[in-house]
């Protein structure tokens, strides 16, 4: 068994001729297009067409079937609006969107490829749709109130099978790391106290429940879950205080779960954090 720089090689002889010092390149063209119409001085709506890639590239691996990647395409169709209501007093802005993925750039993992790195591998197309909006409020010269909510949904639109077997993704399997549903919530109220500017907010976020992975013999799937941030504080000229608690309800939110060690592992936030902070600005 023998090792080269980055490469695993079961064999040395094998590993004297491998393709260490290929190389590819690719070129292309992406366009992007935008049309706004302004509908009165404070509100416009706008169709935006756009074309994003990433490079591709050579894996290091001796032993695999195909040693280069290709580039991976995304068309994105978007139409949107911007809107402000009352003097400015109320904000409204939106975007509804599709795009198109081909050619999906994935990472495998695999001790039986190599011990040390992952490889890239080309997969089919995939379809992405959704909307998001978001809204503000100056409710009162006190209270501003503010809320955004997100859904997105994104799948395979065809078949990927890898020769040895390593990699399967059927048609219609939802892409990883995309909850359907986010939203926020926040409020802020700012007052005197004995004289001095104050304020207090709150934040709340909902992150809906997602798959880990792309692959689905591997793949876990990852909660909900809530967050709730408080913060409270006084300042006077150039000095203030802050007192804050992050993650107000100790929610347990799983970021990531990690299936390619010997055992699963999950990424997770940090547990209820609470402080005082204080600042001067000179």
């Amino acid at each position: 068994m023998g090792w080269g720089p980055g490469v695993y090689c079961p064999d040395l002889a094998t590993c004297r001729d491998t393709n260490a010092d290929s190389k590819t390149s690719t070129s292309d063209t992406i366009y992007k297009g935008n049309l706004t119409w302004r509908v009165a001085d404070d509100k416009m709506v706008y169709f935006t067409y756009s074309e994003g890639y990433r490079p591709g590239g050579l894996n290091r691996d001796p032993g695999l079937p195909s040693q280069a990647w290709v580039p991976d395409y995304l068309t994105n169709y978007e139409f949107g609006w911007k809107t402000t209501w009352q003097d400015g007093r109320l904000r409204w802005n939106g975007a509804a969107y599709f795009m198109d993925w081909d050619d999906i750039q994935y990472t495998v993992y695999s001790f039986s490829l190599s011990a040390c790195c992952g490889n890239v591998y080309n997969l089919s197309t995939a379809e992405i749709k959704g909307f998001e909006t978001d809204v503000s409020l100056l409710a009162s010269d006190a209270l501003m109130l503010s809320a955004a909510v997100a859904y997105n949904e994104g799948e395979t639109t065809d078949d990927f099978v890898l020769p040895n077997g390593l990699l399967s993704v059927p048609d219609g399997t939802e892409l990883p790391n995309v909850p359907e549903w986010k939203g926020n919530v926040f409020a802020r109220y700012e007052f005197n106290l004995s004289n001095l500017p104050a304020y207090w907010q709150l934040t709340m976020s909902y992150t809906g429940g997602s798959w880990s992975e792309i692959v689905p013999r591997t793949r876990f799937k990852q909660d909900s879950y809530t967050i709730a941030n408080f913060r409270a504080g006084v300042k006077k000229d150039s000095w203030g205080v802050d007192f804050f608690v992050n993650n107000l309800t100790d929610e347990v939110a799983e970021f990531y779960v990690q299936p390619r060690n010997y055992e699963p592992t999950v990424v997770t936030n940090r547990p209820r954090t609470y402080g005082v902070r204080f600042y001067q600005r000179f």
